[in-house]
């Protein structure tokens, strides 16, 4: 996945205030849904799966320091294979 990590910092810093909480939201196939778990230890977590079964929607809130925390998520995310981010 390609993305513009300094137009999004700078867009995570005008819409959001830091510290605070911050939403991600990932669609993922069955096979990886640990795979985003294990990137929010300390967080509230919901999922739903799909009515093939095939995916799972997950979304997480996360109390975050600096949009720099964010951004490192979201580098860790891009790396799972076939996820996609909302």
């Amino acid at each position: 996945m390609s993305w513009n990590r300094v137009s999004f910092k700078e867009k995570l810093e005008s819409q959001h205030s830091f510290p605070g909480q911050y939403m991600f939201k990932f669609i993922v196939p069955m096979a990886a849904e640990q795979e985003v778990l294990d990137l929010f230890e300390d967080a509230e977590v919901s999922s739903k799966a799909s009515k093939t079964q095939k995916y799972i929607s997950i979304t997480a809130k996360v109390q975050v320091n600096t949009s720099t925390e964010v951004l490192n998520v979201y580098d860790r995310a891009y790396k799972i294979e076939g996820i996609i981010a909302l």
